[in-house]
């Protein structure tokens, strides 16, 4: 009879370690990507809270493979290559996180802005209506539509499309901030006048907005109103008096309203030109996405 080599047990047992320390070797060095990206992700947040696009870009681009297999990763690759404008990077994002299954608003706003960026709007207004269907109470997609439709110039639809992400986000004070001001800018006074009641009592230290929300008080016929909005805005003016000759010129009509007020003594300023209805400056809704994407 042959006899078995005495040291078959530890062979086998030798083989046992080694695929354990493979297995161990390789499950580290996956949990080390995993790091690796959740941070990434953490850095690109932060810049894109900032404003940062590239730098965005460059903390997560290098592991947009892994990041394209959760929905907080395909948030921030498609907010950072929207804010940057990479349009390739842009439009194989979003199919890539709907390739893998993620089905989220952000995706076909991706979409639609690559054409966008390569002047396809008719296409990206196309996809932003189709996605409407499927998410229905999104307001970003309502917000895009505006933003597209108001560039090019379709402003009852432009109108139409403000008001329905407002009303999808009534506490989005920037979004109704910017909708007031467009409104206002194309004579739509009583949609103005209802995005005005919205942020009516939100503090703010900007005068030009208080007198812009008493414009659209005045010219729906709440002159009790714009008249208190006025004495807010003298108010604020009292503490910046160097916009007070500029905003004197282009909000005469609300600041009549308040005549019985004592006037302020403010030291006179340079007169700038500016248009009809001017770009007053709270803070911008910025373009996408209406706020840094969160953890879940």
């Amino acid at each position: 009879m042959k006899r078995l080599p005495f040291n078959l047990p530890l062979k086998r047992t030798s083989l046992i370690w080694g695929a354990g320390i493979i297995a161990l070797l390789i499950a580290g060095f996956w949990a080390l990507q995993v790091a690796l990206a959740n941070r990434a992700v953490s850095r690109a947040e932060n810049f894109l809270a900032k404003g940062f696009g590239s730098l965005a870009v460059e903390a997560v681009d290098c592991y947009r493979y892994k990041l394209i297999r959760n929905e907080l990763g395909c948030k921030t690759l498609i907010g950072s290559y929207f804010l940057s404008r990479k349009t390739d990077r842009l439009e194989w994002a979003a199919q890539a996180c709907l390739e893998k299954g993620i089905n989220i608003p952000e995706l076909y706003i991706g979409l639609a802005a690559s054409r966008e960026f390569t002047n396809r709007d008719q296409e990206a207004l196309q996809v932003l209506l189709q996605a409407t269907t499927q998410f229905p109470e999104s307001p970003d997609l309502h917000y895009r539509i505006a933003q597209l439709l108001r560039r090019n110039k379709k402003d009852e639809a432009a109108t139409s499309a403000y008001l329905e992400a407002s009303k999808r986000a009534p506490q989005n004070n920037t979004l109704t901030a910017e909708a007031l001001e467009y409104f206002s800018s194309i004579n739509q006074w009583p949609q103005a006048k209802q995005m005005a009641d919205l942020i009516r009592n939100v503090p703010t230290e900007n005068p030009e907005l208080k007198l812009l929300l008493g414009r659209a008080y005045l010219k729906t016929g709440d002159t009790a109103g714009a008249g208190a909005l006025a004495s807010e805005a003298r108010s604020l003016l009292a503490r910046n008096p160097s916009k007070t000759p500029q905003l004197e010129r282009l909000y005469a009509d609300v600041l009549q309203t308040n005549q019985a007020s004592a006037p302020v003594q403010m030291n006179p300023g340079p007169v700038q030109n500016s248009p009809g209805v001017p770009q007053f400056s709270p803070p911008r809704v910025p373009a996408f996405p209406m706020k840094p994407p969160t953890r879940r």
